[in-house]
C-alpha cells in the first residue's frame, strides 16, 4: 500500500518537477532506492547522502575492500541525474571494522566520569590517522572515474555518529555493528595517550612548571604530576575553583583544541587527496566543553583548506535553530568557510519552512534533509509551497552578539541556558551574528558598529583590550544588566577597560536593548528592521531584499528603514514573505 501511494504521488508530481534551488545544494539522506529518484527530483533535490563508513567497505578483513554497496548507489544516482554526498566516517564505534577493533591498534576513548572504556576510537590514538589517510586514498582510487557524480564530501571524524564532537548520546542504530557500549555526555580523555598529550600541551603553553604553578596557584613538581580529574567530585573541584579559573580553562582549551586539531588533520589530508572537490566537516551539538566543539575554530580550520562545515542540530523551531546554527554561519562568513544545515531528526510541517528560511537567511550553501521528513503528502505540499525561498543569499547583518566562550566553559549548562534564552529573545527584535573571542582577536568586529552582550561576565583581558580598542574607534557595546566583567583570575580589568571608553552601556531589558540598537543603526544609516517583539523575524537576505518569517497567528505590520527610506511591510500570519525595496 505504501509503495502504491508513493508511486501515485511521484506520478502526480512528475509533471511539475522543481528546479534545483538557485545557488544552493539541496541534499537528501539516507541512500536512494531505484524508485526514489523521480521523487527526489520532483522536490528539487540535487544530491543524496550515504553513510560510507570504513566498516561498510573493509568489513571482512584488512585489505578485503568491497565497494559494491556504494557502486550500486552511484549507478542509481547517475541514472536519475542526481549527485552524491558520501559521508566518509572513521572514528565512531559503528564505523570501525571488527578486525581493527579486536586488534592491537584499537584504543577506546576512556570516560573520566566513570573510569570506563567506550568503543569509540580515542582521537589521541596514534594508530588512527594513518588509517584515515589510507581510507581516503582507497576511496579516491576506487572512484577516480566517478568524481563527476560527487557533489561534495562530508567527513565524520569522531563521536557517536560522525560529528566533530565527543560521545554524547546513548546507544541506537549504531549498536547493530559494534554492540552496546558506554556512552554519555562527559569527558572522554582518560587513555594514556590523552593524558600524555595534556602534559605536552601544558609544557608548550607555560614552558616550565614554575610558571604554571604561579598561574594555577599550585605546587606541582613536574608537568607529568598533573593528572586529569576522575569522577564527578574531582571534575567539579577542578572546574569550580574559587582561586582562579585558569586550570579549567586550560583543560577546556586542550580538550576542545584537540578536536579542532583532528578536524584540521582530516581537512588538510583530504584536500591533498581531493584537490578540487567541495568538502564539509560534520559537526553538531551546542558547544559545551563536554562536547569538545568550537564552531568558530572549526570554521576557521575548514576555511584554511577551501572547505566548509555542516552542522547537524536543527529541529522545527526557528528561534532554536537560529541559536544552534548562527555561530557556524557567522564564523563561516567571516573566515570564508561555506556551510550547511541538517536536522537532528524528524521535523514537522512548521519546521520545513523554518529550516528553509534559516538556510536562506543565514547565507548557507547547503540544506540537508532526511527522506522520512518529505514522504507524506502534507509534508511534500508544504515543501513545494516554500521551496522558492531556498536560494543562496548574501545577508546584510549589522549587529554582532558576543559569544561568551570563557563564561560558558566555566559556568556550564546554567550559563548556556541563559545565553540561549537571551539570543532567542533578541532574535525577535533584530538579526545578528555571533562573534567569539577568537574571531574578535582575528578582527571580526571591524565589520560591525555594535556588539551586544546578552550573557556572560567572564572575559579574558586580551578580549577586553580588543573590544576597548574597537570602541575607541567608534563601536558601541550594549550589555544586558548583570555582573561586571571579570577576568579568569576574578579581577575587574575587563570592566574597567571597556567602560573607560565611554562607548559602553548597560540596559535593563530587551525592549531597551532594541531601542539602543535602533539608535546605533540610525546614526550609521544602516538598515533597521522590525525592532519589536512580535514573533516576526526579518533578515536583509541581500542588499534591499528582505525575507520575513512570521510565527505569529495574526497578520503583522513590519517597519523597515533602508537607505533612509522607511516602509511598512505586511507580514501574513505563519508565512514567509519576500520584499524588495
Amino acid at each position: 500500500m505504501k509503495k502504491l501511494f508513493l508511486t501515485l504521488l511521484v506520478s502526480a508530481l512528475s509533471s511539475a518537477l522543481l528546479a534545483a534551488p538557485e545557488g544552493m545544494y539541496y541534499t537528501m539522506g539516507n541512500e536512494c532506492a531505484e524508485s526514489d529518484g523521480p521523487h527526489y527530483k520532483s522536490l528539487g533535490i540535487t544530491s543524496v547522502e550515504t553513510y560510507v563508513t570504513w566498516e561498510t567497505v573493509e568489513r571482512a578483513a584488512e585489505g578485503a575492500w568491497d565497494w559494491s554497496q556504494w557502486d550500486k548507489q552511484v549507478k542509481i544516482l547517475k541514472d536519475n541525474d542526481l549527485k552524491w554526498v558520501p559521508f566518509i566516517i572513521l572514528g565512531p564505534a559503528y564505523s570501525v571494522p571488527d578486525w581493527f577493533r579486536n586488534g592491537p591498534e584499537h584504543v577506546s576513548c576512556y570516560c573520566l566520569d566513570h573510569d570506563e572504556d567506550g568503543l569509540i576510537e580515542s582521537l589521541w590514538n596514534p594508530n588512527l590517522r594513518p588509517r584515515v589517510e589510507r581510507f581516503l586514498k582507497a576511496f579516491a582510487e576506487h572512484y577516480r572515474d566517478d568524481m563527476d557524480v560527487i557533489e561534495s564530501l562530508l567527513f565524520g571524524i569522531e563521536g557517536n555518529f560522525g560529528e566533530a564532537i565527543y560521545p554524547v548520546l546513548g546507544n541506537s542504530y549504531t549498536t547493530r555493528v559494534s554492540g552496546e557500549h558506554h556512552t554519555h555526555p562527559g569527558f572522554w580523555c582518560g587513555d594514556k595517550y590523552a593524558e600524555a598529550d595534556f602534559a605536552k600541551f601544558l609544557r608548550g603553553k607555560y614552558g616550565n612548571i614554575r610558571t604554571l604553578n604561579k598561574v594555577w596557584r599550585t605546587n606541582y613538581g613536574a608537568f607529568e604530576d598533573i593528572k586529569l580529574p576522575r569522577g564527578e567530585k574531582e571534575i567539579n573541584r577542578f572546574r569550580y575553583n574559587g582561586s582562579t579559573m585558569r586550570p579549567w580553562l586550560d583543560f577546556s582549551d586542550w580538550y576542545i583544541g584537540s578536536m579542532t586539531e583532528l578536524a584540521d588533520y582530516w581537512m588538510s589530508t583530504a584536500r591533498k587527496i581531493f584537490p578540487e572537490t567541495k568538502m564539509y566537516l560534520c559537526t553538531g551539538g551546542h558547544e559545551p566543553v563536554e562536547q569538545g566543539s568550537d564552531f568558530g575554530a572549526q570554521c576557521k580550520a575548514a576555511a584554511k583548506y577551501g572547505g566548509g562545515v555542516r552542522i547537524t542540530n536543527e529541529a522545527s523551531d526557528y528561534a532554536t535553530n537560529f541559536f544552534l546554527t548562527r555561530h557556524v554561519a557567522g564564523a563561516g562568513k567571516f573566515y570564508g568557510a561555506y556551510f550547511g544545515f541538517e536536522p537532528a531528526g524528524e521535523e514537522n510541517n512548521i519546521g520545513i519552512p523554518a529550516r528553509i528560511y534559516n538556510a536562506a537567511a543565514s547565507g548557507a550553501n547547503q540544506l540537508h534533509d532526511y527522506n522520512y521528513n518529505l514522504r507524506a503528502e502534507g509534508q511534500v505540499s508544504v515543501q513545494r509551497k516554500y521551496i522558492e525561498y531556498l536560494r543562496k543569499s548574501n545577508p546584510v547583518v549589522n549587529v554582532a552578539v558576543w559569544y561568551p566562550a570563557a563564561n560558558l566553559r566555566v559556568m556550564g549548562d546554567k550559563s548556556m541556558g541563559v545565553f540561549q534564552k537571551g539570543t532567542m529573545t533578541l532574535r525577535d527584535y533584530a538579526d545578528f551574528d555571533m562573534v567569539d573571542d577568537n574571531m574578535i582577536a582575528d578582527g571580526a568586529l571591524d565589520k560591525y558598529k555594535m556588539l551586544v552582550a546578552v550573557e556572560g561576565s567572564v572575559m579574558e583581558d586580551a578580549t577586553a583590550g580588543k573590544i576597548a580598542k574597537w570602541l575607541r574607534r567608534g563601536g558601541t557595546l550594549i550589555a544586558i544588566e548583570g555582573p561586571e566583567f571579570i577576568n579568569p583570575e576574578y579581577g575587574n580589568t575587563p570592566e574597567r577597560k571597556i567602560f573607560a571608553t565611554g562607548r559602553a552601556v548597560r540596559v535593563r531589558d530587551y525592549e531597551h536593548m532594541a531601542a539602543e540598537i535602533g539608535k546605533v543603526l540610525n546614526a550609521n544609516n544602516m538598515t533597521a528592521a522590525d525592532l519589536k517583539a512580535d514573533k516576526v523575524y526579518v533578515t536583509e537576505a541581500d542588499p534591499g531584499r528582505f525575507l520575513i518569517l512570521s510565527r505569529s497567528d495574526e497578520d503583522k505590520d513590519v517597519t523597515v528603514t533602508y537607505n533612509g527610506e522607511t516602509r511598512t511591510i505586511k507580514a501574513p500570519a505563519m508565512e514567509i514573505t519576500e520584499y524588495k525595496f
